[in-house]
């Protein structure tokens, strides 16, 4: 699982996540920016599943350059109404959990 938290997230995420024990077949990746080009584009190409704070236009980009779309389930913190500021190769490939 990689989850793509925004630098204001991120203390929170490592505190959040921290002591929790997760099967060994599943391997969580905190990526807290995009200040590394090539790490994020090599996570988001090998990562299972997909949460990222949609807010961040670099990562939405990375997302619609990297991510097997369509295969890998991405979720998009942040409200439905950042459709619209999506890269179209993301259109219809996102989930706003935060809608339900």
């Amino acid at each position: 699982m990689l989850f793509l938290s925004g630098e204001s997230n991120a203390g929170i995420t490592k505190r959040a996540f921290r002591k929790l024990e997760l099967p060994k077949h599943i391997r969580f990746r905190l990526i807290p920016d995009a200040s590394d080009p090539a790490l994020l584009r090599e996570e988001i190409r090998k990562a299972d599943l997909i949460i990222a704070n949609g807010l961040i236009p670099e990562f939405r980009n990375a997302l619609a350059d990297y991510a097997r779309l369509g295969k890998t389930p991405i979720y998009l913190l942040g409200s439905a109404h950042l459709a619209n500021r999506i890269p179209s190769a993301l259109q219809g490939k996102v989930h706003f959990p935060m809608e339900n």
